[in-house]
């Protein structure tokens, strides 16, 4: 289903309409009407869908990932990957927390925003806290245990 190769990964509408649990049509409408980014390729042309514009989609729409278990090797690792890749913005987006509890100055002046970091806690290490305004200590912060609790921070 996912076509992989050394310089390109991308689904089909099919692979989406399996992980989001629409119908192929309906993601055919989303993408043309412009709410899924993708492209067209062939004479044909069939859309792409790079897994990065997926997983911000389903952010954005509150589509939830599904459980890997039930999908193709290939669309498990995918389906995985996602998830791990969220950043600290997205993932206090997609649980309602409210962001301003974590930082008074918001999010859009912070250093982990600024260069779309996924891993924040590292990136608050290395410069030891300048320019970072996140004010939890990574400990008692939802994200960090999420991604601790969940075994993608490698422990």
């Amino acid at each position: 289903m996912t076509i992989k190769t050394k310089e390109t990964e991308y689904l089909t509408t099919k692979d989406v309409a399996l992980i989001t649990n629409h119908s192929q049509k309906t993601v055919t409408r989303w993408l043309e009407k412009g709410i899924l980014k993708g492209y067209r390729i062939g004479s044909n042309g069939h859309w792409r869908i790079m897994p990065k514009d997926l997983r911000l989609f389903m952010i954005k729409h509150e589509i939830p990932a599904p459980d890997p278990e039930n999908f193709p090797s290939k669309l498990r690792e995918l389906i995985l990957n996602c998830e791990a890749s969220q950043t600290c913005w997205e993932f206090f987006q997609t649980k309602g927390e409210d962001i301003k509890k974590h930082t008074s100055k918001g999010c859009t002046n912070c250093l982990v925003y600024k260069v779309r970091a996924l891993n924040c806690y590292a990136l608050k290490e290395e410069v030891d806290h300048k320019k970072i305004f996140c004010e939890y200590d990574c400990s008692v912060c939802s994200y960090y245990i999420y991604l601790k609790d969940n075994g993608y921070l490698g422990e």
